[in-house]
């Protein structure tokens, strides 16, 4: 019901002619153009003027809709191509465009690309014919993102010069082959050929990218980052290029940015698995993030790609010595050796060869701080903190290892400011909050009065020598003997007298020795003490 008697295909832009037979718009026009007649090719019944024809949406609005729910098969499987979709005949033009429909992805073979672009072209030339011109350009422009070959552009231009879309197509294909330079040189001589305002403009693009990347490879080598990053932001979207996405990828590892780089270079590979330079930089993406077991699955790759490449295999060697060194430093860690640990860590941070605020920087100073903090040398500790938080200034590990080497130095009260504010950016961490509680306690306990001291008794004295402490002292200092003093020195012997007895009230009393030993100050005490009581009295109620 829905073939076009003259191509004997289902309809593209269904149009119904006065007799009411179905045909292809454009078969149509060709067919009227071609007979000179303007009869129907089905049953010869005169149409009349060609714009008397009308579009099957318009004229059955039920019959458009049943040709759009047509059920079809992909049509590259006519090319050779496996595909398992199946779907609406309306759906099949956007499967063919959809980005992750034929797109070359994982380890495809050349073969198999091959016909996946062909049959794309083949379905852009029947979009041609039909005069669906963007329908066409989008399936070309897949055809081409997947298998970049100049060959077409070639012949194209061999049979005419002047064809400027060509040429324009030539210049695109190149660039996706990496090749801006040579696609700069051909639109310089294809302009000087047939100028034309397509040309000029695209010639302009491709300018503006070459003076753009060759600005950031300068700025690159040089050892600024920032100043490459910025050079290519000025092309940012206007010109799909694998060479300029793989240094979008190359100044992003260096600037420590890896997540971004792991993402750009996969985007290159689903286009080119052959690309090993894109292997290399996505291997050192993941080895400056810190996993070296990805880090060397992809360089590895590279080198097999490319076992020529002096580059990755410098690479290769650095991520096997970082591995080992971090599994190493790790086994040392479970069996606290942490004087070990820090040599095995400081020869992954020498090995990895990690610029500006990589990751793995991060993570190695952290953990090498926290085998310092161990060993109790807090300055080495403090210090490898500080390095990695300047790679990355949320560093959880980082921020609670120098809080905790404050509070084990007794500068509690900073630890605690800073344990506060990482509270509040790490909300309900478990672990943060338990050493916050810490800081708190270990500051109250820095602020309670010596008992100890104040009695002149030892912390391990036993309840006799305490007894017989307070008496020496509270002879010395009874407010008694301050009759007739200053009124100054009255107060003075009064709270001393005070703290003497608070010191024999809780250190005379094992439970409540207990509690001061543990850390607990006086108000403290009491409350614990009370609570004791009340438990004691709840229980003998009940027997």
């Amino acid at each position: 019901e829905f073939a076009c008697s003259i191509c004997f295909g289902l309809v593209e832009s269904p149009t119904v002619t006065s007799c009411s037979h179905l045909f292809c718009q454009t078969c149509l026009e060709d067919w009227l153009q071609q007979a000179g007649s303007p009869r129907c090719p089905n049953c010869q019944a005169s149409l009349g003027a060609l714009e008397a024809t009308q579009e099957l949406a318009v004229v059955n609005p039920l019959a458009f809709r049943i040709l759009s729910r047509v059920q079809c098969r992909c049509p590259l499987t006519a090319s050779g191509v496996a595909c398992s979709w199946t779907g609406d005949y309306s759906d099949v033009m956007p499967h063919l465009t959809r980005c992750n429909a034929h797109s070359g992805e994982g380890n495809a073979s050349e073969a198999i690309k091959h016909a996946k672009a062909e049959g794309l072209k083949a379905e852009g030339n029947s979009r041609l014919e039909q005069r669906s011109y963007k329908e066409a350009e989008q399936l070309y422009t897949k055809a081409i993102g997947l298998k970049p070959d100049a060959a077409d552009c070639h012949a194209s231009i061999s049979r005419d010069s002047l064809c400027i879309q060509a040429h324009t197509c030539m210049a695109r294909t190149l660039c996706q082959l990496g090749r801006i330079d040579d696609a700069v040189n051909h639109l310089s001589r294809a302009s000087q050929g047939a100028a034309h305002e397509a040309l000029d403009k695209e010639y302009a693009v491709l300018k503006t990218a070459q003076e753009a990347l060759a600005e950031a490879k300068e700025a690159f080598n040089q050892g600024d980052y920032d100043g490459a990053s910025e050079a290519l932001k000025e092309v940012q979207g206007l010109l799909p290029s694998a060479t300029l996405s793989l240094w979008r990828a190359k100044i992003n590892v260096a600037l420590g940015k890896t997540d971004a780089a792991i993402r750009q270079t996969l985007d290159i590979i689903k286009i080119d698995p052959t690309n090993s330079e894109a292997f290399m930089v996505r291997g050192e993406a993941y080895l400056f993030s810190g996993d070296c077991e990805q880090g060397t699955k992809h360089l590895k790759e590279a080198l097999h790609l490319n076992p020529d490449d002096r580059q990755a295999k410098d690479l290769f060697r650095r991520a096997k010595r970082t591995q080992n060194s971090v599994l190493s430093a790790q086994k040392e860690k479970t069996a606290r050796r942490f004087g070990a640990e820090i040599e095995y860590l400081t020869q992954a941070l020498d090995a990895c060869g990690a610029k500006g605020q990589a990751p793995i920087l991060a993570t190695l100073h952290s953990d090498r701080a926290l085998a310092y903090l161990h060993l109790k040398n807090f300055s080495a500790c403090y210090r490898d903190c500080y390095a990695a938080i300047s790679c990355q200034d949320d560093h959880r590990l980082a921020h609670l290892t120098r809080a905790k080497a404050l509070i084990a130095e007794g500068k509690t009260e900073q630890a605690g400011e800073e344990l506060e504010a990482l509270a509040k950016q790490f909300e309900r961490d478990e672990v943060i909050l338990y050493w916050l509680e810490k800081a708190e306690f270990e500051t109250k306990k820095k602020q309670r009065p010596d008992y100890y001291k104040i009695l002149n008794v030892s912390c391990i004295g036993s309840e006799r020598e305490i007894n017989s402490a307070y008496r020496t002292q509270a002879l010395s200092c009874h407010p008694d003997r301050y009759a007739g003093q200053s009124e100054e020195e009255q107060k003075q012997a009064e709270e001393r007298f005070k703290q003497l007895q608070e010191g024999l009230e809780i250190l005379s009393d094992p439970f409540k020795r207990q509690l001061y030993d543990e850390g607990y100050a006086k108000e403290a005490i009491d409350e614990r003490v009370e609570a004791a009581n009340r438990a004691a009295r709840k229980h003998s109620t009940r027997r």
